[in-house]
């Protein structure tokens, strides 16, 4: 019953605080992308490649020319 509450409680306080659930999502500016790899991909879970992106990046392109960063966002070098 506590589980419940706390739930009710969450859910009601971030509808009073968003006013729109747009503003709870995190933009992904690389949607296309994603439904391409997908795409040539098709045994890839949906939102697996969408979760790995986020948090490696935080859907923020990193490229060579960043100096070294101390918030763990790295660049990947194949």
């Amino acid at each position: 019953m506590k589980k419940l509450l706390l739930l009710i409680a969450a859910v009601i306080t971030l509808k009073t605080q968003a006013k729109s659930i747009s503003e709870l999502l995190v933009p992904n500016a690389y949607e296309i992308s994603f439904r391409k790899a997908y795409s040539l991909n098709p045994s890839i879970p949906k939102g697996v490649l969408e979760s790995v992106a986020f948090s490696q990046s935080r859907f923020y392109h990193l490229n060579d020319n960043q100096p070294a960063s101390c918030n763990s966002f790295f660049i990947f070098r194949f």
